[in-house]
């Protein structure tokens, strides 16, 4: 059997984040983060994200835990329905309590170094958004239902945006 394996389950078999990374979270009183409003984001393409980046998961005690893209699984979670399917990565070996907490702790500090963006940078994926929308000739997703929207989530004011 294959260590790490790529199946599709719906949501609600994930029972929450792995104990190890919930024990970090308390021992460091870790605060919840803040999450997108779930009319500010599209469900498609929050689906078509987990293809790419699927949350990690084991198998623990007969259910899955999630060990890894711990944020995108709490937006996932708290957005779609329990019976909403998506693509998981489980890892079918033992982890050792501090090489998960490791991986959590990676991806909180450097998933918002790396991907983090400044106002200037979200004034120009605005710019691209409006272009690719009076581009296309084919109908696309629809990333984002409204400006406002887009303004919320990338934490940018409206304002900024006016005139674009």
């Amino acid at each position: 059997m294959e260590r790490i394996e790529f199946i599709k389950i719906k949501i609600g078999e994930i029972q929450g984040v792995h104990d190890a990374i919930t024990e970090l979270e308390d021992e460091l009183t870790i605060p919840p983060y803040g999450m997108p409003s779930s009319k500010d984001l599209s469900k498609d393409v929050l689906k078509s994200l987990l293809e790419h980046f699927p949350i990690r998961v084991v198998s623990s005690r007969g259910y899955y835990r999630c060990v890894g893209n711990v944020r995108l699984f709490r937006i996932a979670f708290s957005i779609f329905d329990i019976d909403e399917v998506v693509t998981v990565q489980v890892i079918r070996s033992r982890m050792k309590a501090s090489f998960i907490q490791d991986g959590y702790l990676t991806e909180l500090f450097y998933f918002p170094a790396l991907f983090g963006i400044s106002a200037d940078d979200a004034e120009r994926l605005f710019q691209t958004w409006k272009h690719l929308e009076k581009a296309s000739e084919k109908p696309r997703r629809t990333y984002w239902p409204s400006k406002s929207a887009f303004a919320r989530v990338l934490r940018v004011s409206i304002a900024r945006l006016k005139d674009l």
